[in-house]
């Protein structure tokens, strides 16, 4: 199957974007708002569907490898992610007042990790689908595919995640976010199947149902997976209407989406705090529109969500004027996309 940029996955990428860039202002912009319902599903959901999406990009079925493609493999995620990441990083300890060596051994690392633990599995995960290619059986490759999940539990189960080696490598979140990329690279390897499995319309009410349900009586984290699948299945269920042209929400979604690590790095810089609103937004959660339900979803998606957008925007604008000096955008952003 050649592999081709897909515009439901430039748009989902980009709503995931908008949703991390949207929990980032109720936590920092609106300090003392107490989210609603779907801003806290928001914020359940936005990172295992990050890494969903991640995974799902990574796997190439007609990659060639060699020794040679390797070393440009890695080498290619470390000018794009690696490098990226440290040169932003340091730039926020500057412009924070921060101390580094504290940050760095903080689980959080100023909002930076999400970059570090891609990195970190990226380079698994390009390891091992090197070592399964040597396979022509189809399941021999799959269970090397899965390797790094026996890896990381054997290992850790003696290590410890207390260490400071463990807080400066994040490898609580590399274990568990391993899984949701994993996903992504399954759903990819088997998207023919997936997508005649998906077609059906009794699974697809069934999946949606379910999920619904069991999100509503376990929460998040028992679920996530089922919830991230059911994003993904609506997204590429609705693939012909993104693709129509003139199609606005369309141009919005895969425009953040095609730089989303661009504005992850910048959107740090531009987080403030925001008077008056979240008190209102507050008084809005107690009241009971439905049943025991408070009022605020809607105005704080309309308020939060507008916000986010303008941030994005606000990003974009700015990596276009460090796109000026080539030298400066690289080291902060990766090279630049044609």
């Amino acid at each position: 199957m050649p592999n081709k940029r897909l515009q439901y996955i430039d748009c989902l990428r980009g709503a995931a974007m908008l949703m991390v860039v949207y929990s980032h202002v109720l936590s920092f912009m609106m300090g003392r708002l107490q989210p609603s319902p779907l801003g806290l599903y928001m914020r359940d959901i936005m990172l295992p569907l990050f890494f969903f999406i991640s995974g799902f990009c990574a796997y190439k079925s007609n990659r060639e490898w060699s020794l040679r493609s390797f070393g440009q493999q890695v080498w290619g995620k470390t000018r794009a992610i690696l490098i990226p990441t440290i040169i932003m990083f340091l730039l926020m300890m500057l412009y924070s007042g921060q101390n580094v060596m504290d940050a760095i051994f903080r689980y959080d690392k100023s909002g930076y990790w999400f970059a570090w633990v891609l990195f970190q599995i990226l380079i698994v995960y390009t390891v091992f689908d090197v070592v399964s290619r040597s396979f022509s059986n189809r399941w021999c490759r799959l269970a090397v595919t899965f390797l790094p999940l026996v890896l990381f539990a054997v290992i850790f189960h003696f290590v410890g995640y207390g260490s400071r080696a463990a807080y400066l490598f994040e490898w609580v979140k590399v274990v568990g976010f391993y899984y949701f990329f994993l996903a992504g690279v399954l759903v990819r390897w088997y998207q023919p199947q997936v997508q005649k499995v998906l077609a059906n319309r009794y699974f697809s009410s069934g999946l949606f149902i379910t999920a619904l349900v069991v999100y509503n009586q376990f929460g998040g984290g028992k679920t996530m997976l089922l919830n991230v699948l059911l994003i993904y299945f609506v997204f590429q269920s609705v693939e012909p209407w993104f693709s129509k042209q003139g199609n606005r929400l369309t141009y919005v979604l895969s425009t953040i989406g095609r730089h989303t690590l661009e504005i992850y790095f910048i959107h740090f810089f531009l987080l403030f705090t925001i008077p008056v609103v979240p008190e209102w937004l507050n008084s809005l959660s107690s009241d009971a529109c439905f049943g025991n339900r408070g009022c605020n979803s809607l105005p704080e998606f309309v308020i939060v969500g507008a916000i986010s957008v303008l941030l994005c925007y606000v990003c974009l604008a700015i990596k276009k004027v460090v796109g000026l000096f080539p030298l400066v955008y690289e080291l902060c952003f990766g090279p630049q996309k044609k």
